[in-house]
């Protein structure tokens, strides 16, 4: 799902939308692509210290997207799960639940029974209490809709003002102009023998412009299920002995647009309600369109609220659905595929959980209303007792839900291209029939080793983590142009940011700023024009701002890894005086006096290895050299490093030491008393 430049949002296949941004045949590089969003995840993370290092599912959100890419495989996995099948390369990731939240796992490591993120997501907090997390809509504006415009209106009436007098030579073409007519047209005007349309509208007690409504959702529900318009006019098509549903459209009609229908017809089991305005005939078909194969849904029903489309949802399921008195379940039926599709998205953005089917239909056959002239596959969406907005029958566990685990998974030879979107929030987007959660990689090691012959990237280069120079070069460009105060040290914050990247140090720099400007609000007048110099020169961002900014900003080198700055000093550790110096000798002067080592020639050791009987201080020692060096600290016990999968403790191992070399850092391991298999 893509919001494009327009804020226009559609349900997209991805290759299609890929191939948009390639000229024919290219392939194998990014496409840098810009005032796009996907439909992709909102992140949190535990307050739990414990739990910190985990990613887990807050719900989903449309982010910004930096590039498209494509090329060419041979082959492909297709993995079938409860809800739908999707396909992608192995080393292509999707996201699972794990008793630690989520988290990505390529294609050709995933398990038959593991359970993928799809939208809504179940989440058990305790015992009996559950939550439903779905997406994240922005803050609803008032939707308006334009029946006509004024522009006619206003020109009739400065015709009809010349009606008794000649007028300025010219002034009937310049009415004509202004109101894009002929100057008969006006002359018409003028001598009463034509009205324009939007005065006779305007007359009539048609409004010229519509808000959006609980009301007029529902009603836009009705034309979705059984409306069509066409050059005769709007129409409204129900089962007779639908007398409820026939009478609520009359009425929501009246209120909607002050209309009472032109004419209505009872044949056979069918009653129809003709509408004959051009104006609210147009709205309906150009939003929903104009029959049953080309209805839609049109984008700003993605931005409604979720009272806003339960209305609307209540209206097609009263025409298109079918629910059961008997089982509490819902299914609404529809021609268009593409209707179904685009309802079952909404619905599962909106916290509703919905299943997809697919039938026959012979030539003769009814859905609903319609009648089918030629052999057709009608398209279901179902709804669950438990999940069905309008079951009003009791229900033992309220909004159960089966997750999406994995059934099979196959390889498959093919012969195409397979995409990725790139540079989303945490790589993560939703993609499928039913939704689930995808992921790209950012690994060299996940990379297709296709991609890495020769002709292809013939050239690797990896962009590490900026060392302390880098640091304070960046620092310098992101605070240029910022009014600092004389107490700021920009070295002495290059010294301390271990671990952070261009992104961290830019937003380290923004965080101090807002800070600094927080301070001086209470001093502006916010519905003010512009605010008055002497108020913008107090705006001075101090070192107390950057420090506290530190608070906030995360390093990305040492996300997901719980960290600490230890408070032990090597005072506070008796005895092993001759370890103690050793360790300063080897940690602490290489970080503090780099430019003697390196005026000297001199190499500090890369690691140390503390060894000894539980008790004897290993870890204390460690905790010192940390703080006394100012690096951070990870404790890392052997119980998070086990895994029962084979080679799965040493991709953690590994993990855990590539955090751990973006920055100094301390770091105690499990003892080597526990019981290791080498």
């Amino acid at each position: 799902m893509v919001r494009d430049r327009e804020n226009k949002i559609k349900l997209t296949p991805i290759g299609p939308f890929v191939d948009s941004f390639f000229p024919d045949g290219e392939e194998g590089s990014e496409t840098n692509v810009k005032g796009y969003h996907v439909l992709g995840l909102r992140p949190t993370r535990s307050r739990n210290p414990r739990f910190r290092k985990y990613t887990f599912f807050g719900g989903s959100r449309f982010q910004s997207f930096k590039a498209v890419f494509r090329h060419k495989v041979n082959e492909i996995f297709e993995i079938e799960y409860l809800g739908g099948k999707i396909r992608a390369t192995g080393n292509h990731s999707v996201f699972v639940r794990t008793r630690h939240g989520i988290e990505a796992k390529r294609v050709d490591q995933l398990k038959i029974g593991e359970n993928l993120v799809d939208l809504p997501f179940k989440l058990r907090l305790k015992q009996n209490i559950q939550e439903i997390r779905a997406h994240t809509f922005e803050p609803y504006e008032p939707i308006y809709f334009q029946l006509y415009d004024d522009k006619t209106i206003q020109a009739y009436n400065q015709a009809t003002l010349l009606q008794d007098t000649p007028g300025p030579r010219g002034l009937s073409h310049l009415i004509a102009l202004q109101a894009g007519v002929h100057p008969s047209t006006v002359q018409l005007w003028r001598h009463n023998d034509a009205v324009p349309n939007p005065v006779r509208w305007a007359l009539a007690g048609i409004p010229r412009i519509v808000a959006l409504s609980l009301e007029l959702s529902r009603l836009f529900g009705y034309y979705l299920a059984e409306g069509s318009a066409s050059k005769s006019g709007l129409t409204f098509t129900f089962g007779s002995h639908e007398r409820t549903y026939i009478e609520d459209v009359k009425l929501l009609m009246l209120k909607a647009f002050n209309m009472s229908p032109s004419t209505e017809r009872k044949h056979s089991n069918v009653h129809s309600i003709y509408y004959s305005c051009q104006p609210v005939k147009d709205l309906f078909g150009n939003l929903f369109g104009h029959n049953a194969y080309e209805k839609r849904l049109p984008s700003f029903m993605y931005s409604v609220p979720t009272d806003f489309f339960r209305e609307f949802l209540d209206g097609e399921a009263r025409g298109d659905g079918h629910n059961s008195t008997r089982d509490g379940k819902l299914v609404i039926t529809s021609v268009s595929k593409n209707l179904i599709l685009h309802l079952n998205w909404l619905c599962r953005m909106h916290g509703i959980k919905t299943y997809l089917g697919s039938y026959k239909v012979p030539a003769g056959r009814m859905i609903g209303d319609t009648l089918v002239t030629k052999e057709t596959t009608a398209f279901r969406l179902g709804f669950g007792k438990t999940n069905n907005p309008f079951n009003t029958q009791a229900v033992k566990k309220p909004l159960a839900q089966k997750r999406p685990s994995v059934r099979s998974i196959r390889k498959l030879p093919y012969d195409g291209y397979v995409y990725d979107i790139c540079g989303a929030a945490g790589e993560a987007f939703f993609g499928g029939e039913n939704p689930v959660l995808l992921h790209n990689t950012n690994r060299i090691n996940s990379i297709d080793p296709a991609l890495r012959r020769p002709g292809r990237f013939d050239r690797e280069i990896e962009i590490g983590v900026p060392d302390r120079d880098g640091r304070l070069e960046i620092l310098q460009i992101h605070t240029r142009g910022m009014p600092l105060a004389e107490d700021v040290d920009l070295k002495k914050l290059a010294d301390v940011t271990h671990g952070f990247v261009g992104a961290d140090l830019e937003a380290l720099a923004k965080e101090a700023a807002i800070r600094a400007l927080r301070r001086i609000l209470p001093e502006m007048d916010l519905e003010a024009e512009n605010i008055p110099a002497e108020v913008l020169n107090k705006i001075i961002v101090r070192m107390t701002d950057f420090q506290e900014a530190l608070k906030e900003v995360e390093p990305s080198a040492m996300r997901e890894v719980l960290v600490e700055v230890p408070d032990i000093k090597w005072e506070d550790i008796g005895g092993l005086e001759s370890v103690k110096e050793e360790l300063r000798e080897a940690i602490e002067w290489p970080l503090k006096y780099p430019e003697l080592f390196a005026q000297m020639n001199a190499v500090p050791p890369k690691g140390l290895l503390l060894y000894g009987p539980p008790g004897t201080g290993k870890t204390l020692l460690a905790k010192a050299a940390a703080n006394e060096s100012e690096a951070n600290f990870i404790s890392v016990k052997g119980p998070e490093l086990l895994n029962k999968f084979v080679g799965e403790s040493e991709k953690a191992i590994r993990e855990v030491f590539r955090k751990a070399g973006n920055q100094p850092t301390g770091y105690r391991g499990p003892s080597l008393a526990t019981p290791w298999q080498v």
